[in-house]
C-alpha cells in the first residue's frame, strides 16, 4: 500500500497491483425502482469478475439534489473491496455492469439513473487519468458518500478520504 502522500501517474494507474491488499472504495446510487436488486446483481457481477467484496454499508435514502423535477429519492451504499486488476480495468468493469444494469453508456449528468457506480478510493494513490479521477473530486463534500462510507471504512482510509 501506497502512502498517503503517495501519487500515480497514468502509466503507473496502468500497472497491474503487486498482489498485496489494495483497498477500493465504491459509491452505488440510484433512485428507479429495483435500486436494492440492482445493487446485489452488481456486488455478484463485481465478485464473479475479480472484486473481492469485504463490507457493504447499509443503504443511505437521501433526497435527489440537482435532478429534473419530481425526480425520486436516492439510494446510496459504499462498497470496500479489494481489487488487483488496474483502475482502468475497475472503470470500465463499473461501467459495464451500468450498462447492464439499464444505464446508457452516453448519459447525461443530474438526471434519474438505474445505477451509478463510482470509484472513489484506491487505497491511498492519486490517480489523474482523463477517464478517472482518484479520490474522486467530489467524495469529500458529498454526504451521501461519506455517511455511508463510514460504516464501512478504515479510519486512515476515511480521514484521507475526507481531505481530499
Amino acid at each position: 500500500m501506497q502512502s498517503p502522500h503517495s501519487s500515480s501517474t497514468a502509466e503507473q494507474s496502468e500497472q497491474k497491483s503487486t498482489g498485496s491488499f489494495n483497498p477500493v472504495l465504491l459509491s452505488f446510487g440510484g433512485n428507479l425502482d429495483g435500486t436494492m436488486e440492482r445493487f446485489e446483481r452488481a456486488l455478484r457481477r463485481l465478485s464473479m469478475s475479480g472484486f473481492n467484496v469485504l463490507k457493504v454499508s447499509g443503504p443511505l435514502v437521501n433526497p435527489a439534489v440537482g435532478c429534473e423535477p419530481g425526480a425520486g429519492d436516492f439510494t446510496n451504499i459504499s462498497v470496500l473491496g479489494d481489487w488487483n486488476g488496474t483502475p482502468l480495468e475497475l472503470l470500465d468493469l463499473t461501467q459495464s455492469i451500468e450498462v447492464e444494469e439499464g444505464r446508457p453508456a452516453d448519459h447525461p449528468h443530474w438526471v434519474s439513473r438505474t445505477i451509478d457506480i463510482d470509484i472513489i478510493l484506491m487505497g491511498f494513490q492519486t490517480i489523474d487519468h482523463p477517464r478517472l479521477k482518484v479520490p474522486h473530486p467530489l467524495a469529500a463534500s458529498r454526504d451521501f458518500v461519506l455517511v455511508p462510507s463510514r460504516e464501512i471504512l478504515p479510519q486512515e482510509l476515511m480521514r484521507f478520504l475526507e481531505k481530499a
